[in-house]
């Protein structure tokens, strides 16, 4: 019996875990670092207010889940269960929040004209014009919008074929990044531009055949790292699916993603965003060297206008890709309400 005691008083030796305390303790730090994030994506917290770099992080939102899981993994591997299952869980919700992005959605039964649009933000005008030109040619292209157009880039699509190929358009080209343009096989009548803006944002009828017209709005907000709340202010004032009549599709550069609420305010307006309808919606459109590449240039149409193809096309001189959607328009009467 003493020997019994003996031996029980003996302290067994700890479970060795690699890295000891400071694993630990960065474990510790990362899971209240995803917590967080978690916490300020999912009560949206950006819609009160925010900063550039603020803006920047949240469009982060795929990589921190995609860094949630492989970091959750590692932890469970490493022993550190706790924060494991935290980060875990956190992960799990930021996932529910971006896997719609993947899912394919069933589509309005929209029986009119199919209309093929193209968006291409030209950075500075330095985009190579010939290869948009030959986009615009070798898909059909119907409906051409373009942001950072300058008079330069307007003689160069020119010379290369672009007003052949698409004789209407509304151009307010200038120099720099300001400038913007629509061009299209369709007759054009301008509308007045968006107001507040810091950008051209022209938009314009379309006189489609049959018995639909359409309208676009050609977006180029300011990006949110120079200024948040003239970012925001501007996607707030984008016009609002139409309440009957001819469809809208707003269109271009918004210098935002899913993961901003200044963007799903836009949305939840009545809009649809076309890659996000057919899964594509984590297609990366713009890229930098020192950044994770964004999902930040849309297509979007209102509910009564179906979905029917999405493709992301490189574009030589830009940072953008071009984005290119189908989508065809409801042919029924012009006056009914949406659905």
């Amino acid at each position: 019996m003493a020997v019994l005691e003996e031996f029980e008083q003996v302290e067994q030796p700890r479970r060795w875990r690699p890295g000891g305390r400071f694993v630990t303790g960065l474990c510790g730090v990362l899971t209240v670092l995803w917590l967080g994030y978690g916490t300020v994506r999912l009560v949206s917290l950006d819609d009160f207010g925010g900063f550039g770099y603020f803006a920047v992080a949240l469009a982060l939102t795929p990589y921190v889940v995609a860094g949630g899981a492989g970091l959750g993994v590692l932890m469970i591997i490493i022993g550190r269960r706790k924060p494991a299952f935290v980060l875990i869980c956190v992960t799990l919700v930021l996932a529910s929040l971006v896997s719609p992005r993947v899912l394919r959605n069933d589509q309005p039964d929209a029986t009119g004209l199919n209309v093929r649009v193209l968006s291409a933000n030209l950075r500075l005008g330095q985009a190579d014009a010939q290869h948009l030109v030959d986009l615009v040619r070798d898909n059909h292209v119907q409906i051409l919008a373009m942001q950072e157009l300058t008079p330069v880039e307007v003689s160069e699509l020119d010379a290369a074929g672009l007003s052949r190929l698409m004789p209407y358009n509304v151009y307010r080209a200038e120099p720099g990044g300001s400038g913007s343009g629509i061009a299209s096989v369709f007759p054009l009548r301008e509308l007045a531009e968006v107001p507040n803006t810091t950008f051209q944002m022209p938009v314009a009828i379309v006189d489609l055949p049959g018995n639909q017209d359409g309208e676009i709005v050609d977006v180029h907000a300011k990006p949110p790292i120079h200024d948040f709340a003239t970012w925001s202010s501007e996607l707030h004032h984008l016009p609002d699916p139409l309440p009957a009549g001819r469809v809208r599709m707003v269109v271009g550069d918004f210098n935002a993603s899913f993961d901003h609420a200044a963007f799903r305010n836009v949305i939840n307006r009545g809009y649809r965003d076309v890659a996000e309808q057919l899964g594509d919606g984590l297609v990366a459109t713009w890229s930098q060297p020192w950044v994770p590449a964004m999902t930040i240039d849309h297509v979007l149409i209102d509910r009564r206008t179906a979905a029917r193809g999405y493709a992301v096309l490189d574009l030589p001189g830009s940072d953008h890709h071009a984005i290119m959607a189908d989508v065809q328009i409801p042919d029924h009467d012009p006056t009914a309400p949406p659905v």
